[in-house]
């Protein structure tokens, strides 16, 4: 994401500051900010019928979404319950197809192929569902997912709260921490790049006063620890050091937080942070591309990235700082436009969370359709209707 199912996002609730819930109360909008013309989009409401509530996770490259359901009196009657109970389902462009005996689990990953991951170390590994099939990998908890069907992850040690960085491709598991035992994998392309982040605390830790300015420079400061970005080729061994955070010597804070590191098929490195800065909530964003550095929104302004595709556009959230609310952006070619003044639709639509974009450019949102709230898609207007014929689903074993 970096994309959940019910628990996830419950748990996210839980820990997510008040900025972002208040982002889900209103919407605002930046009228001072100077948007280029921009595409035009068309909504395309999810058919969800009768009393279903569908809790959308991300889209692939096909149009097919992935999730969780429950009944809307599930949900009246405990909430808590209701996200336990959830069962995850596919929207194929046609209707809502269940996932035989995915039942409270925790969506992963879902690729174009139609494969689906779920599952954590704490529900005892996790669970690819494949054209009929269903593989377990078990004490692995998944990290990121790509087309080819590769997971990377944690390995959690038989006996112990211990974890090893793993790529798993073609049935088998290899150990990928290569020097760096605690590093954090987040994101893998289809190309086999990775990128992760490793937290380690100073050579020299000390009391005195120093000058942080000339501690930090291709690291940070997260919380007493720091931080950098590494990428990891195909076929290296070796993990390489990124300069993504050489032009961001303002995060000198303990309240640190890297949300969302993506890589797309491109190279390009997706980073949104989140930190605290004079009591203040401050989130930005950054884009790597081939090396140069690229803040997203100016330094008047919150950005909070949620997705990004291989022609590098970027879809989130942005706000100026003590603004209460949020508007939900499209970032391409340097510029941001607002979501809400880009669709085209005879009812009023309001467009609150884009959850992620694809390679066509669909944007899965969420949002408000009249008086009603819904999950809905963005599709660019002259683009392609139609999405894959029903993709098959697998019965766990």
């Amino acid at each position: 994401m970096n994309r959940r199912s019910w628990w996830t996002t419950l748990s996210a609730a839980v820990t997510l500051v008040a900025a972002l819930i208040l982002a889900d109360i209103k919407t605002a909008r930046l009228s001072s900010l100077p948007l280029a013309q921009p595409p035009r989009y068309e909504v395309v409401k999810l058919p969800i019928k009768g009393t279903t509530i569908f809790m959308p996770d991300s889209m692939n490259n096909r149009g097919q979404v992935i999730g969780s359901y429950t009944s809307s009196a599930a949900v009246t009657k405990n909430v808590i319950s209701a996200a336990f109970d959830a069962k995850a389902a596919l929207w194929n462009g046609h209707r809502l197809q269940p996932i035989p005996g995915a039942l409270g689990i925790t969506i992963r990953g879902f690729n174009d192929q139609g494969q689906i991951l779920a599952g954590s170390v704490l529900q005892g590994g996790c669970t690819i569902w494949s054209n009929g099939h269903t593989t377990s990998i078990p004490r692995f908890d998944p990290k990121g997912f790509n087309n080819q069907g590769q997971v990377i992850g944690d390995l959690m040690a038989p006996n112990a709260w211990r974890f090893t960085p793993c790529l798993w491709s073609h049935g088998k598991l290899t150990d990928i921490s290569f020097g760096h035992p605690e590093i954090k994998l987040h994101s893998i392309n289809d190309n086999g790049q990775i990128v992760a982040v490793e937290f380690r605390r100073p050579k020299k830790e000390t009391t005195q006063v120093v000058d942080l300015n000339k501690l930090l420079t291709k690291d940070f400061l997260a919380g007493h620890e720091l931080a950098t970005i590494y990428l990891l080729n195909p076929g290296s061994t070796r993990w390489q050091p990124t300069n993504l955070l050489d032009d961001v010597p303002g995060l000198l804070n303990e309240n640190v937080a890297i949300d969302k590191l993506l890589i797309n098929n491109r190279g390009q490195v997706l980073l949104s942070l989140f930190y605290e800065q004079t009591k203040q909530n401050v989130f930005k964003t950054l884009l790597s591309d081939r090396g140069s550095i690229q803040q997203i929104g100016g330094n008047d302004l919150d950005v909070y990235a949620l997705g990004m595709n291989d022609a590098g556009q970027i879809v989130g959230r942005m706000t100026h700082p003590n603004q209460c609310g949020w508007t939900p952006f499209l970032w391409q070619a340097g510029r941001l436009y607002d979501l809400n003044s880009l669709v085209r639709s005879q009812v009023s639509v309001v467009v609150k969370k884009p959850r992620s974009i694809n390679n066509k450019g669909w944007i899965l949102c969420d949002g408000d359709i009249g008086k009603e709230e819904a999950t809905f898609i963005l599709r660019p207007v002259g683009a392609a209707s139609s999405t894959s014929a029903p993709t098959a689903v697998a019965t766990r074993p």
